[in-house]
């Protein structure tokens, strides 16, 4: 009935603690796709197999070539009606997985269901706080039409993979993931979005049911600024086109450069300026006046100061 799929890269430290937690599912098929990782993660997958021979867990070794690449065979290999992504540093919540699941099979036109998430910081294994509130809430919500617009200009970061459960016929009718984007969730939940935009009737979501447990470190991806600013603008001119998109990714820039003033990150501030259009540039400083004045004014003398 389910494929719990499990892209790995590089973390040999955290994902015998996921494949601990994915094992919970009942009569679920385990795949881990590894990504050419560099250190022993697939030396500990390779001991946790031997040691757990009862349960169908199989390691697929790839070399390095991405996420999106991981995701895709995850779907291509997947033979059960329900598929599970989660990335090998976080928790699977069986409990809710299957809550997911049996909502689904109560409502056979639900093509996925995103439930909750809980996150926590590395350092503080057993303190969690809820990933999803207002923004997500109210964005899910909105009526199909305005939705699209809304994931240009509004879209509520983060809604995840990992929180949501998928018929696997519903990936494949989106063709998987584009293999020319880097960044994995949101153009894909903008994809399913547009295809299944009906709340309640064609997809669901219960934030109330958590079904991760979203691990935050150090070497997660979006501490890395340019990176992320780099994926979401790339996934913006691939959504949408002309001056829709470019201010859509000037509001992007603008929100990347503050978070970027904020940590008095000058380097990743330039690179983003230097990565983007002159007209992207421009319009980005539209966004800047929406702030209030005295807070802007504030990050600059803090960068300027220190």
């Amino acid at each position: 009935m389910l494929t719990v799929v499990i892209p790995s890269y590089n973390h040999s430290q955290y994902i015998e603690s996921c494949l601990l937690a994915a094992i919970e599912c009942e009569k679920a098929r385990i795949i881990v796709i590894d990504d050419g990782s560099t250190d022993d993660t697939v030396a500990v997958v390779e001991a946790f197999i031997e040691a757990h021979k009862q349960y169908d867990i199989s390691l697929i070794v790839k070399s390095n070539s991405g996420l999106i690449s991981s995701l895709n065979m995850g779907l291509a290999v997947a033979t059960t009606e329900y598929l599970y992504f989660v990335a090998s540093d976080d928790i699977p919540d069986a409990a809710g997985i299957a809550q997911c699941i049996n909502h689904m099979e109560v409502n056979q036109n639900l093509k996925f269901c995103i439930g909750g998430a809980d996150a926590f910081f590395d350092e503080k294994p057993g303190h969690f706080f809820k990933v999803y509130g207002l923004s997500q809430d109210k964005f899910l919500k909105l009526p199909a039409q305005k939705r699209f617009k809304q994931a240009l200009f509004n879209y509520p970061v983060p809604l995840l993979l990992q929180s949501t459960v998928f018929r696997t016929s519903a990936l494949r009718e989106q063709g998987g993931w584009d293999t020319n984007l880097m960044l994995d969730d949101y153009p894909m939940f903008v994809k399913l979005l547009v295809a299944y935009p009906d709340v309640g009737s064609e997809f669901a979501y219960l934030p109330d049911i958590p079904v991760v447990k979203y691990r935050q470190h150090q070497s997660n991806s979006f501490r890395n600024i340019p990176r992320q600013y780099a994926m979401v603008s790339q996934a913006i001119q691939h959504l949408a086109s002309g001056f829709l998109a470019d201010f859509a990714t000037a509001k992007a820039l603008a929100y990347y450069a503050l978070v970027a003033i904020k940590n008095k990150n000058t380097v990743a501030l330039s690179k983003m300026v230097n990565a983007s259009s002159y007209k992207v540039c421009f319009f980005s400083l539209f966004y800047f006046a929406e702030i209030p004045l005295t807070k802007a004014v504030g990050y600059f003398k803090r960068v300027i100061t220190n």
